[in-house]
């Protein structure tokens, strides 16, 4: 078994920081404001990005069956001029 080390001071306030903005110090409450605010830029970011995504998956789709749908007709097409 390995030896006993220090153990932390479960009960110290340095360990645990306040768990609401009211505890907080001005200091800590802007800090907090900053992070929360970067933390939502990135997070409304990843979601525009994802939108886009989705908008590019859609118009990827519609011109997949275009294609799909021209080639269909093409065939068509060289059936008939086969035939005349």
């Amino acid at each position: 078994m390995g030896g006993k080390g220090k153990q932390p001071d479960l009960t110290s306030s340095e360990a645990f920081p306040p768990l609401s903005a009211e505890k907080a110090t001005a200091t800590e409450k802007g800090k907090m404001a900053a992070e929360i605010s970067s933390s939502s830029k990135t997070s409304a970011n990843r979601f525009s990005i994802l939108e886009e995504m989705e908008v590019v998956e859609t118009e990827n789709s519609k011109l997949l069956m275009q294609c799909k749908a021209l080639q269909k007709g093409l065939g068509q097409l060289q059936l008939v001029l086969q035939r005349w």
